[in-house]
């Protein structure tokens, strides 16, 4: 599964956490790892999912540094690797004594949303083209 998320924003993502060992927790916590300086970041995250055992969605803030209620400052812009795992802790921001094993793994975007530019270039051209009569 892939994610994406915004810097300085609010970012819903969906996920599917129930699948992997049948139980639903009433905490996510995220696991993010920088593909380039391989810094992690944690964050716990709850279900708003009206449905949660066909799909998870949580609710991520960039930008606001309150890991244990949904809000992570990420490093640089770029891939992330990032895994879920299930628990009943509200505060435990440590993978190794979450209830559950990883649930999802994955990559994740992180970019400010402006989305690529591209520049256009008019290049006037004139062709001349000679008829040669046989």
């Amino acid at each position: 599964m892939s994610l994406h998320l915004t810097t300085g924003q609010a970012n819903s993502l969906t996920v599917t956490l129930y699948e992997t060992d049948g139980q639903e927790y009433d905490y996510y916590l995220f696991v993010f790892q920088d593909d380039q300086e391989l810094t992690e970041y944690t964050v716990l995250s709850t279900d708003t999912s009206t449905n949660p055992i066909r799909w998870n969605t949580v609710i991520i803030t960039e930008g606001v540094d309150d890991r244990a209620n949904g809000s992570v400052i990420l490093g640089n812009e770029g891939y992330y690797t990032y895994s879920v795992y299930g628990q009943a802790s509200a505060v435990n921001l440590d993978k190794t004594l979450a209830d559950s094993g990883v649930l999802e793994t994955g990559k994740a975007l992180l970019d400010d949303g402006a989305g690529q530019t591209f520049e256009a270039n008019d290049i006037d051209s004139d062709f001349v083209v000679n008829k040669i009569n046989v």
